[in-house]
């Protein structure tokens, strides 16, 4: 529906934008809308499909499994027991909350900065969340 699309395009034109704001990331995305989908969901392929949660965060959140975040190979292979160990990773979360912060994750979805929920939406979240993307990128080698 038209009402849909529109929001789902100027979702994703913000969403898109941020990340070409704060990174540089190569990546080819295709967006679909499915009514049956309740939230929203994505992989490494490049494919997002909007359902019942349409938005800049949700868009942000979804981009971040299209460029790996819980969805490529190497993602699972700089955690253990569901902290972040990649060196980018880490130095970047630290660089934000001090010397002691890790980044935590449940093998698909990461926090701080991942987005997961409508509280997490702000200015500085939204910049924070693309740089721990593509310092994940890089930790993942697939930048």
């Amino acid at each position: 529906p038209a009402d849909i699309r529109e929001r789902i395009v100027y979702a994703m034109q913000g969403a898109v934008a941020q990340y070409n704001r704060y990174g540089t990331f190569r990546k080819h995305i295709t967006v679909n809308y499915n009514a049956g989908t309740p939230t929203a969901e994505a992989n490494y392929d490049g494919w997002l499909q909007f359902g019942g949660s349409i938005g800049y965060r949700v868009a942000l959140h979804e981009i971040a499994h299209t460029m790996g975040v819980g969805t490529y190979w190497a993602w699972g292979s700089n955690l253990s027991g569901g902290v972040w160990q990649g060196t980018q990773g880490k130095a970047q979360v630290r660089a934000f909350d001090g010397t002691g912060a890790n980044i935590n994750s449940d093998g698909t979805h990461f926090w701080n900065y991942g987005l997961n929920d409508d509280s997490e939406g702000n200015t500085e979240s939204y910049r924070r969340h693309v740089l721990m993307v593509a310092a994940f990128r890089k930790d993942m080698g697939n930048e």
